[in-house]
């Protein structure tokens, strides 16, 4: 398989870098003693600057660094005419020098001398290589400043070319012969007259050039033969990894690949690689798939064949060409295969109007290509004889269908079809009609269509039908009965008409006419009539057919010979209607008429109860046969008491007035202007009425979780009565029901219902309804109920926050129950806690507080347990268990080691010393797993030393590689194992001896060996728990004694001297040994280390400037200086911002930046300012107006920024995720008095936007009431960050929040939220990023310092945080409102520990 294309270029880069790197690696393996001059200048390593396409690949940048680095040293070394006796030729630089080299570095060695020389210095220096092609090497070198001419002269293995001279430190040698061939470069100035230097010399290969490839595929395998031009075969590569030989029948390299996939194409990449340098890549397909399509597949039709011609497929081999002709028309289907070599094929002998579809299909040894495919029809001819078949014949229609002619000749189109009366053909032979049948489909449906009337009929009295296959049935209609026709039919194609067919039919009779002049007489019960035959018999008529109708059904079907019928037993008064149709061979056609019978006397009605109520009967009745009209209704009713009626016309009638639940008996006579008829009895009863009101309904707790609810019955009986009982809660609850029942309670004398289940101290009110069958009564309330107190439920939630600083602290907070857990009243809280398998504590914590702080051990496991508590007794219990991290140990400010008063056997080599004992045994931060002592030399202690320390104890050295040394240094001189008893047990043994052990040289890796006589030494202590290692600050300088040997004066002279020339000879060539070493500040080493741990107290005591201030007197100074109109505050902030230091910032006001910035007082500084990955070369690209700000524990823990302006939102967010950020902190509105301060840079709906490459999803949003949480997802390609943004709410603009509680407590919300991954820093913003942002950054920094520390200075801590962006902390009121923070927080810290604090002091 074939590598893509970014993993070759690394493999390339790879090697060239490796190959770079080792002679890197030679040249920095040679120590600075062991090489003169000339040596250096030949072992200068070419190097490219610029990426030039003729060459290939450049060095990475690595190996130009280091090339660069050594040039440096060699100009150095050079300029100070540095020459070093008894040097020889290493086994590490004998690879960098050819054999003449070397020869010729052993005769320069042996003539070098201390005094220099003029040629040596006039001698050109620094010479390397800065470009090379196939043809070409261009060098470049330094000189001193007066040569002006050097000469140049180049030699290869074959030619000698003419030396030239130029005048400028750099040429380019051109025209070499040999490509990947060594050329030996030398360069020496010329000065004087005619007089030149000692040269500098290099070699250097020319750029390799790729030889002419040729491939021979085979069906598994391939072969390369690669024309070499006379070079070895080791100096060809490629990126398959595939071995290339030298071939064994010529001077050829092949690549012999077997057993490879087929159906694969394979990419082979190709070079040749000298040296350095790589030649251009050759990419080869080796093709071993089988072939794609064909192209261009086209066809010509002549008038006796078809040629079909196509094209070779691209990237693909073919041996032969598979050629399938399929032949398609309704009367055949056919397909044949051909195999060819060529690109075209020819058809002979083609049928007329077919569908010819023809398939073609490359092929090779591994396979066949997909088809490409080609479909025509050949042209038509005019069509034979067509069959007519008649297929029913009626009166006025004849049905008939054609076929195909016996010979097909092309799709039919369409038929002519014209119909002749058998007594009109013998003389014109005009036909009656003609019709044109459309044929679609009839044969192939995509044929062409006639644009004209073909066969030359005439179109104009045409009649058109749509035939759409052949066989389709269709009628030609508006023919004569019983009359005799002729069909005659001709089909046509696109070629012409055929030959006419003919067929003759005849139709059949129609039916009769009505009966005409019909006569009726009627009575009350029947209908005689009379009638006469048809006027158009159309046969002979054999009987009439007689239909009686009623209400729109058939009553009564007679038939009749005659010409009159009687129909009897009719109702009274009704309407019918009677049809006659005379009938011969067919059914004639209806004759109707309507007629009435007369008046008789009308049936009962019947009568139905339609809707009822307590007070009132609605009945309607229906008359079936009244028989004749209706004059009357009369309705009456009766109850056991009384009776009454009335008279209506309606048949439906409501009787009001009636009394509830009572019997009735309803009758309706019925009348009308002959006759009158009773109905028979109805029954009804009136329903149940609406009740009353209950009476007097009152409401009482009987439980916690019960409620009482009676009432008296209501003041009339309106039937059988149902009480609904529904209750309601009167606080709103996410998890009670708000509303409860409806409880039900049946009978009128049932007057109490006890609610249960419901919720512990709970209000309530319940209403109470009176129901019956006729619907509800008025609604009555009860006064609002409370049920009884009961314990309480878990509280809401529980947190545990460890805080890691000069101790370990486990915050711990939660919410107050649920308010419907709550139960009562809350008292108090209860707390009980233990660590691991420790006895239980506990506190108890007032109804008022939901936090308390307690100290913890550092890798133990607390388990917080917490319940409330009511009048009724101790709640639920929630618990929460959090492990307890090792940390690095804190080092109280005075635990240090001390010298001990303990005599020692000799006190010129030893030192007793008193062991921080209390440090050792100090578990707070963890179990320690190593304890261990550093000595040092007075001298090897700087400043920085003096404080305490995070401490790495594998980086100590031992005894016996410092012991030696006469520079300063430090070591360890106790093993990893080493554990006194005094630490494990509680005596008192705190003496430790050190030079105490004498041997130190053989297998011990860290011994206390023998101190040096008369000098300083300064000693701390270290401890490790899993969490790391701390130390203590460096003890006071310990003294040994003088050594008690005597030397005389004459070996002291002579000592004395050879020490003097020694220092003299050294000095002189101002070796690096005595070079002063620069001791680095504390600041530089911060610097040095921009991402490492800092000193806690760095900011507080190092400053210029500084106002320190006790923890102790700290609320007394807040309230001095806010005497007189907070005048002390004014002053102190006047001396602030005179004392601010002004940075450069030239980036800033670049031209292209300017719109970057939202003001133009606020820019932020060079030195600090966060740099963006630039883009390409345009200038500016890395600017935004953000600056790193140094933290307590972190030099770039914080950036202060602008707020993003609509063109750096893009900016804005890239700094999020170069700089890997995942809090921000935003103090400022979008928009304050009308002005916009910051744009709107996050999404404000759950859809994605974009930000250049990066795309920002907001995940969550929670709104609280002084800041909102914003949880938003980044995504760039496959990768994911999540990023945190707390938005402050609460801050004006140039002004400060209500209260100090507002912001502190948003500062410790943000601290509880922070990563404890190694994530970027915390991004703080506003408008500025200087106002509300300093204030932020400022006390979020001591809220941190005063838990370690006794004494707080905010003056210096500003000052400092102005060195890294101007004007923070912007104005006096934010001055003020600082330190009135910090001056809260102290109080509400007292006020916590006197209400609620204990700490378990067991074990510390």
């Amino acid at each position: 398989m074939l590598s893509s294309a970014e993993p070759m270029e690394q493999d390339d880069n790879a090697l060239n870098s490796q190959s770079k790197t080792n002679v890197m690696q030679k040249t920095e393996s040679s120590q600075i003693t062991d090489i003169n001059t000339e040596f250096l200048s030949n072992m200068i390593v070419p190097t490219t600057l610029n990426k030039d396409p003729l060459i290939g690949e450049t060095m990475n940048e690595e190996a130009i660094n280091k090339e660069r680095s050594f040039t440096k040293a060699t100009s150095s070394l050079e300029e100070n005419n540095i020459y070093i006796n008894d040097m020889s030729i290493t086994k590490e630089n004998q690879g960098l020098l050819s054999t003449e080299n070397q020869n010729q570095f052993t005769n320069n060695f042996s003539s070098v001398q201390p005094s220099t020389t003029k040629a040596v210095e006039r001698r050109p220096f620094a010479l390397h290589v800065t470009n090379a092609t196939e043809t070409s090497i261009s060098v470049s070198w330094n000189a001193k400043e007066n040569i002006k001419q050097f000469m140049v002269s180049i030699d290869s293995r074959n030619q000698k070319y003419k030396d030239f001279i130029v005048n400028t430190t750099s040429t380019t040698i051109t025209n070499l012969t040999c490509s990947g061939c060594p050329y030996d470069i030398a360069v020496k100035s010329l000065y004087g007259n005619n007089k030149s230097s000692q040269p500098i010399c290099i070699t250097n290969y020319t750029v390799p050039r790729m030889p002419k490839v040729e491939v021979i595929e085979k069906p598994t395998s391939v072969v390369i033969k690669i024309f070499q031009m006379d070079q070895d075969c080791e100096s060809l590569k490629n990126d398959q990894k595939w071995e290339i030989t030298k071939s064994k029948v010529s001077e050829n390299c092949v690549i012999e690949k077997a057993n490879l996939k087929i159906h694969f194409n394979y990419n082979l990449t190709i070079w040749r690689e000298v040296d350095v340098w790589k030649s251009k890549k050759e990419l080869i397909t080796i093709y071993l798939k089988e072939p794609n399509a064909v192209s261009g597949l086209s066809h010509i039709v002549n008038q006796s064949d078809i040629h079909i011609y196509w094209q070779k497929p691209k990237n693909s081999k073919v041996n032969s060409y598979q050629i399938t002709v399929t032949i398609e028309n309704p009367y055949i289907y056919n397909c044949t295969n051909t195999t060819t070599n060529m690109t075209y094929y020819i058809i002979n002998d083609f049928l007329p109007g077919t569908k010819y579809t023809v398939d073609v299909f490359a092929i090779n040894y591994i396979g066949t290509s997909t088809k490409s495919s080609l479909s025509f029809t050949t042209p038509s001819k005019v069509p034979g004889v067509v069959n007519i078949t008649i297929s029913e014949i009626t009166a006025f229609n004849v049905t008939i269908s054609l076929s195909h002619p016996e010979t097909f000749m092309g799709d039919i189109l369409g038929y002519f079809i014209e119909i002749y009366t058998v007594q009109k053909m013998p003389t014109d032979k005009k036909p009656l009609k003609i019709y044109h049948i459309k044929c679609y489909n009839c044969s192939q449906a995509y044929a062409s269509r006639p644009g004209s009337c073909p066969c030359s009929q005439p179109c104009n009295n045409m009649q058109e039908k749509t035939l759409h296959s052949l066989g389709e049935h269709f009628s030609l209609n508006s023919l004569t009965p019983a009359t005799s026709y002729l069909i005659s039919a001709q089909a046509y194609t696109s070629a012409g008409c055929g030959n006419i067919s003919e067929k003759i039919f005849m139709t059949n009779e129609s039916t009769p006419s009505k009966v005409q002049n019909l006569v009726i007489n009627i009575t009350e019960t029947e209908a005689y009539m009379e009638w006469q035959e048809p006027k158009h018999p159309n046969g002979k008529i054999q009987y009439y057919l007689l239909y009686l109708y009623h209400n729109d059904s058939l009553s009564v079907l007679g038939n009749s010979t005659e010409k009159n019928f009687v129909f009897e037993n009719l109702e009274p008064y009704q309407h019918y209607t009677v049809s006659i149709v005379a009938m011969n061979s067919l059914t004639g056609e209806k004759y109707t008429r309507k007629f009435k019978t007369k008046i008789g006397a009308p049936e009962p009605v019947n009568i139905t109860l339609v809707d009822k109520t307590s007070k009132s009967i609605t009945i309607k009745w229906k008359s079936l046969h009244p028989n004749g009209p209706i004059k009357k209704y009369i309705v009456s009713w009766k109850t056991v008491k009384e009776s009454s009626m009335i008279r209506t016309m309606k048949n439906t009638y409501t009787i009001t007035d009636l009394e509830p639940y009572r019997n009735y008996t309803i009758k309706v006579k019925i009348c009308n202007t002959k006759y009158c008829t009773n109905s028979e009895s109805l029954y009804a009863q009136t329903k149940i009425g609406v009740p009353h009101p209950a009476q007097n309904v009152n409401a009482k707790a009987e439980s916690a979780t019960s409620i009482r609810v009676s009432w008296e019955e209501p003041m009339q009986y309106t039937g059988p009565t149902t009480y609904i009982i529904q209750g309601q809660s009167l606080k709103s609850s996410r998890i009670l029901k708000t509303f409860l029942g409806p409880f039900t309670v049946s009978g009128f004398n049932n007057t109490s219902f006890l609610v249960k289940d419901l919720a512990e101290y709970w209000p309530y009110v319940f209403e109470i309804t009176t129901s019956t069958e006729a619907g509800n009564g008025s609604t009555v309330n009860t006064s609002r109920t409370l049920t009884e107190e009961s314990t309480p439920g878990p509280v809401k939630s529980l947190d545990i926050y460890v805080n890691y600083s000069c101790y370990i602290a486990l915050l711990v907070t939660w919410k107050k129950p649920l308010p419907e857990d709550e139960n009562g009243i809350i008292t108090k809280y209860e707390i009980t806690y233990w660590a691991d398998n420790d006895d239980k504590k506990k506190i108890c914590v007032n109804d008022t507080l939901f936090s308390t702080m307690m100290i913890a051990l550092g890798e133990h496991s607390y388990t917080i347990q917490i319940r409330a508590e009511t009048s009724k007794g101790l709640g639920d219990t929630r618990n929460k268990t959090v492990y307890v991290k090792p940390q690095i140990p804190v080092v109280p400010d005075n635990v240090f080691v001390t010298r001990s008063n303990e005599e020692v056997e000799d006190s010129s080599r030893q030192i007793a010393i008193n062991l921080p004992i209390k440090f050792f045994r100090d578990f707070t931060f963890g179990r320690p797993v190593q304890w261990g002592l550093v000595i040092a030399l007075s001298e090897a202690v700087n400043e920085s030393d003096q404080e305490h320390s995070q401490l790495y104890p594998r980086e100590l050295k031992e005894w016996k590689e410092v012991y030696d040394k006469e520079t300063a240094y430090s070591y360890r001189p106790t093993p990893t194992d080493w554990k006194l008893p005094s630490i494990l047990r509680n005596d008192m043994n705190t003496i430790y001896i050190l030079g105490a052990e004498e041997d130190c040289e053989d297998t011990k890796i860290y011994c206390n060996g023998y101190l040096k006589p008369d000098r300083y030494y300064r000693v701390k202590a270290f401890m490790c728990t899993k969490g790391g290692c701390s130390a203590t600050k460096y003890s006071a300088r310990m003294h040994t004694d003088r050594t008690a040997i005597y030397i005389t004066v004459a070996l002291l002279l002579v000592a004395a001297t050879v020490a003097m020339n020694i220092v003299f000879i050294m000095w002189h060539k101002k070796l690096y040994c005595f070079k002063k070493k620069q001791i680095p500040t504390v600041s530089s080493l911060v610097d040095a280390n921009q991402n490492g741990k800092v000193n806690h107290s760095f900011m507080m005591k190092n400053s210029e400037y500084s106002r320190p201030i006790m923890l102790a007197r700290f609320h007394s100074k807040v309230e001095m200086m806010k005497r007189d109109s907070n005048l002390q505050f004014c002053e102190e902030f006047k001396l602030l911002k005179s004392l601010s230091p002004v940075q450069p910032h030239v980036a800033a006001e670049l031209q292209v930046n300017h719109t970057k910035n939202r003001y133009t007082n606020i820019l932020a500084y060079d030195h600090s300012r966060v740099k963006l990955l630039p883009m390409d070369d345009d200038e500016g690209s890395d600017y935004i107006n953000a600056n790193y700000i140094p933290g307590y524990s972190l030099h770039r823990e914080y950036i202060a920024s602008q707020g993003p302006l609509p063109s750096t939102k893009d900016d804005f967010w890239w700094m999020i995720w170069e700089q890997n950020i995942s809090i921000i902190v935003m103090v400022t509105l979008p928009v304050e008095r009308g002005r916009v301060k910051c744009e709107v840079y996050w999404p404000k709906k759950s859809e994605p936007v974009y930000f250049g490459d990066l795309v920002v999803q907001l995940k969550s949003e929670s709104n609280l009431s002084d800041y909102v949480i914003r949880i938003m997802d980044v995504n760039m390609g496959e990768t994911t960050k999540e990023v945190k943004q707390f938005h402050f709410l609460k801050w004006p603009d140039f002004g400060c929040p209500q209260n100090t509680s507002l912001l502190i407590n948003f500062v410790q919300t943000i601290r509880t939220h922070m990563p404890y991954t190694d994530t970027g820093p915390t991004l703080v913003h506003c408008s500025a990023g200087v106002g509300p942002t300093g204030t932020f950054i400022v006390i979020d920094r001591l809220l941190q310092h005063i838990q370690c520390h006794h004494e707080v200075d905010i003056f210096g801590l500003i000052l400092e945080l102005r060195k890294y962006r101007p004007n923070m902390v912007q104005t006096e009121d934010q001055y003020v409102f600082i330190y009135q923070c910090i001056a809260d927080h102290l109080k509400q810290m007292e006020k916590i520990e006197n209400e609620g604090i204990y700490m378990n002091e067991t074990g510390m």
